[in-house]
């Protein structure tokens, strides 16, 4: 009896260590397919961006926009092209407000796209080796951390009270204003204030590198 009771014992120890094995080789698998869909989905961040960077160079020629920023929402909102998808799911599109390309010189342009929560920031569009930061929302306020970015963002008084629920860039407060009052500005100065107070405000997010050399 004792013999049979050290042979079913064996055969349990057996059949816990091989689930074990199989526990461990499913979660190595897991992990490396997790990781290769990660990074063809920075892949295609990195070719939307430098697609969008050939665009907008297209685009200032066809309609004489030599402006020193072009955003994403110059393109859109003219039907050029549409916002790119979000490879990342979440948000349908690349933010058309934040997504630009600035111009200093015809060989010199750096290329901002953000699809939710990633971040293709100010890359220099002639680099081959682009990188991919993953940043949190704005906020008012942050704990400290070693990647923080800050940025002025707007929004509008009418009465004494703020018109757009949120906090937005430049460019999407002018677009905004129009589209409200049935304006056609260009600029923020432009915003008459004696109907209107313009309102600025300083947010935060973390920044954290998450791919390279793409």
């Amino acid at each position: 009896m004792k013999q049979k009771n050290k042979k079913g014992i064996a055969s349990t120890e057996l059949l816990l260590v091989l689930a074990f094995i199989i526990v461990i080789v499913a979660i190595v698998a897991w992990l490396f397919l997790s990781n290769d869909h990660n990074k063809r989905k920075y892949e295609v961040l990195a070719e939307n961006a430098r697609d969008f960077s050939v665009r907008v160079s297209e685009y200032r020629d066809k309609y004489l926009k030599y402006d020193d920023v072009i955003y994403l929402a110059d393109l859109v909102n003219n039907n050029y092209i549409k916002a790119f998808k979000n490879p990342f799911g979440g948000d349908a599109t690349c933010d058309i407000y934040e997504s630009k390309i600035e111009i200093v010189s015809n060989s010199e342009r750096y290329v901002t796209l953000r699809c939710g929560n990633y971040l293709i920031d100010r890359q220099d569009t002639s680099s081959n080796e682009y990188k991919v930061y993953k940043v949190s929302d704005w906020k008012d306020n942050i704990s400290d951390s070693e990647l923080v970015q800050s940025a002025k963002l707007y929004n509008y008084q009418k009465d004494g009270k703020n018109v757009l629920s949120s906090y937005v860039t430049e460019k999407e407060l002018i677009d905004s204003y129009n589209q409200k009052e049935s304006q056609d500005i260009e600029t923020i100065e432009e915003i008459d204030l004696k109907k209107f107070a313009i309102t600025t405000k300083t947010f935060y997010r973390t920044k954290e590198l998450v791919a390279e050399n793409l």
